[in-house]
C-alpha cells in the first residue's frame, strides 16, 4: 500500500512541531506508528537535519536512515566532492538507474531544476544546477517594484496584453526554453540515446509542452529512497538498536 503527502518545511521549525504534523498525517491514514520497519530521510536543508531526527525518534522510537554519498547504493559517484552531492539528487538517480539500466538525465523541477547524469554502467557523472520556476518568479516580485507575485500556468498567448500575462510568458517560455537546451547540449556531451526522465512538480506539465521526456515519474526519490534503505537495512537496524 502506498500513501504519499507534502508537508511545508520551516527551516525555523521545531522537532515537536514536525512531530505533530507527522502524527497527524498518520492518524488520518489510520497507519499505527509502532509498524514502522524503518525511516529513510533525503534532507538538503543542513539545519533540519538533527530537528527531523528528533521529530522521527519521537514519533516511532527510532533512528531514521538519512540518505548520503556514504551509503551503499548502485552507484559510483564520480563527481568532485561526493559528500555535497544533494540526497534528492543521490536518491533521484538511483531509481532512474534501477529503473530504466541505461545511459539517463534526470530533470527534477524542485525549488531549483536539476539535471542529473546516470551512466549504463552504474556512474553518477553530474549534472546542471539552475534555478526553478517559483524562485524566478519569486525573484522578478521581489526585485522588481510594480511586478505581482502570480500563480504560474501555461499563458494562453505569447504576447501578454497586461504585466501579469507578460510575467507568465516570460517566466513559462524563458523556463521551457532553458530546459530543452541544457538537455540538447547534455546530450551533445553525453550521448544522443540517453532517456530523459523528468519527475516534480512542473514535469508533466513541461512534457506536454515539449515531448522532451521519454518517462514521467512522480515518485522518483521516494522509489530511490526505498532502493537505498532496502540496501542499507542493516545498517538502519543496528542505529534502531543504538
Amino acid at each position: 500500500m502506498l500513501r504519499n503527502w507534502k508537508m511545508d518545511t520551516d527551516a525555523g521549525g521545531t522537532a515537536e512541531r514536525y512531530a505533530k504534523d507527522i502524527q497527524r498525517r498518520f492518524r488520518q491514514l489510520d497507519i499505527p506508528p509502532s509498524g514502522m520497519d524503518g525511516i529513510v530521510v533525503s534532507c538538503v536543508v543542513p539545519c533540519l537535519e538533527p530537528v527531523i531526527k528528533d521529530a522521527v525518534k519521537q514519533c516511532f522510537g527510532q533512528r531514521a536512515l538519512f540518505v548520503s554519498a556514504g551509503l551503499d547504493t548502485p552507484l559510483k559517484i564520480t563527481v568532485d566532492k561526493p559528500s555535497c552531492l544533494g540526497a534528492d539528487r543521490i536518491a533521484t538517480a538511483v531509481a532512474a538507474f534501477e529503473k530504466y539500466g541505461t545511459d539517463a538525465i534526470v530533470v527534477d523541477f524542485g525549488t531549483a531544476v536539476t539535471f542529473d547524469v546516470v551512466s549504463a554502467r552504474g556512474e553518477y557523472r553530474g549534472g546542471v544546477i539552475a534555478a526553478g520556476i517559483g524562485i524566478s518568479s519569486d525573484a522578478l516580485a521581489e526585485k522588481t517594484a510594480k511586478l505581482p507575485r502570480i500563480k504560474l500556468s501555461k499563458p494562453e498567448v505569447i504576447v501578454g496584453k497586461n504585466t501579469v500575462e507578460s510575467m507568465k510568458s516570460g517566466i513559462f517560455y524563458g523556463f521551457m526554453g532553458q530546459v530543452k537546451e541544457i538537455i540538447s547540449r547534455i546530450k551533445r556531451e553525453v550521448g544522443e540515446d540517453a532517456v530523459v526522465i523528468g519527475t516534480g512538480g512542473y514535469a508533466e506539465l513541461m512534457d506536454k509542452e515539449t515531448g522532451l521526456f521519454d518517462g514521467v515519474e512522480p515518485f522518483l526519490i521516494l522509489e530511490g529512497l526505498r532502493i537505498i534503505w532496502e540496501r542499507n537495512r542493516e545498517r538502519s537496524k543496528n542505529k534502531k538498536k543504538s
